[in-house]
């Protein structure tokens, strides 16, 4: 994607994701809606027409290894501060990759957790 047609914000967070081997993700707790950005599912080696975003598929890709329990990641989810973490995923072509996973929090007028915003990069090498 050349830079010049890089003109709307949207465009250039996909130039941005391409660049830099990263993706992007949101997880609002009152819906429970999962979306995952076209560059997160570039990473885990999926397509975004044919699979939705999901715990459960994200966990089918976590290494048993490197795979958190519940209680782990709602102490991470709640947490005051930038949170991250390593971990390997397995693409389904069987290919192992490093990511590393920041995310933040926005909170609703009453001061409840809301929403989690994630970034993904790929840090294999």
């Amino acid at each position: 994607m050349p830079l010049r047609n890089a003109k709307t914000p949207e465009k250039r967070a996909q130039l941005i994701e391409v660049f830099l081997g990263a993706g992007t993700w949101t997880y609002d707790l009152i819906s429970r809606e999962l979306t995952w950005s076209d560059g997160l599912y570039r990473l885990v080696g999926l397509d975004p027409k044919a699979v939705a975003a999901s715990f459960d598929l994200y966990e089918s890709l976590v290494h048993p290894d490197d795979r958190l329990a519940h209680e782990e990641i709602v102490e991470l989810a709640h947490a005051n501060q930038l949170s991250s973490r390593r971990f390997r995923v397995i693409r389904p072509d069987g290919h192992l990759i490093w990511l590393e996973i920041r995310f933040d929090r926005q909170y609703d007028r009453s001061g409840r957790l809301a929403i989690l915003h994630g970034v993904v990069q790929d840090v294999t090498n």
